[in-house]
C-alpha cells in the first residue's frame, strides 16, 4: 500500500574545476515496500517538463530511473562503476556512475540515503558527487 512522504533530494556536484553546484528539491512523494525494497515515487520539473522518478532500495544499493524529457537509469553500488545512458531531447550521453560511499540510516519516521560518487565519461572522473535523499514518515522495523 503505497503512502505519502515529504522528500527531500539534495545534489551536489563538482566538475574538474572544482566549480559547485547544489540543486535541492522538496516534493510529495509516494512511498512502498515490496520484495524487501523500499520504493519511493515523485515528479520533478526540468526545463518545463515534468520527470518521473522513481527510486528503489534494496539494502544499501540504490537504483534511480527517470522517465518522460529525461530518461536514464542510475545504479549506485558501493566500490562498483555502472554504466548508464541519459538520454534528453538533444541527445544521448553514455556516462558511468563509480559509487564510493552509500550510506543508508532509518531514524523513527526518517529515511536518510547519502551517496557519494563520481561521473565518469570513457572512464575518466568528470566530475565528483554527493546525493541527499530524505523521505518522513512513520516506518515499519
Amino acid at each position: 500500500m503505497e503512502k505519502k512522504v515529504r522528500l527531500a533530494v539534495t545534489g551536489r556536484q563538482r566538475d574538474e574545476t572544482g566549480e559547485e553546484t547544489v540543486t535541492e528539491l522538496c516534493v510529495e512523494a509516494g512511498y512502498f515496500e515490496r520484495n524487501d525494497s523500499i520504493y519511493i515515487l515523485y515528479e520533478e520539473i526540468q526545463e518545463g517538463a515534468v520527470i518521473k522518478n522513481t527510486l528503489k532500495l534494496k539494502g544499501s544499493i540504490l537504483e534511480l530511473t527517470k522517465g518522460g524529457a529525461v530518461r536514464t537509469r542510475m545504479v549506485f553500488q558501493e566500490g562498483k562503476e555502472c554504466l548508464s545512458e541519459y538520454v534528453t531531447s538533444y541527445g544521448c550521453l553514455q556516462m558511468g556512475v563509480r559509487t564510493e560511499r552509500v550510506e543508508v540510516i532509518r531514524d523513527g519516521a526518517v529515511l536518510r540515503v547519502r551517496v557519494v560518487y563520481e561521473l565518469t565519461s570513457g572512464g575518466y572522473a568528470v566530475s565528483s558527487c554527493e546525493l541527499i535523499l530524505e523521505a518522513m514518515t512513520a516506518f515499519s522495523q
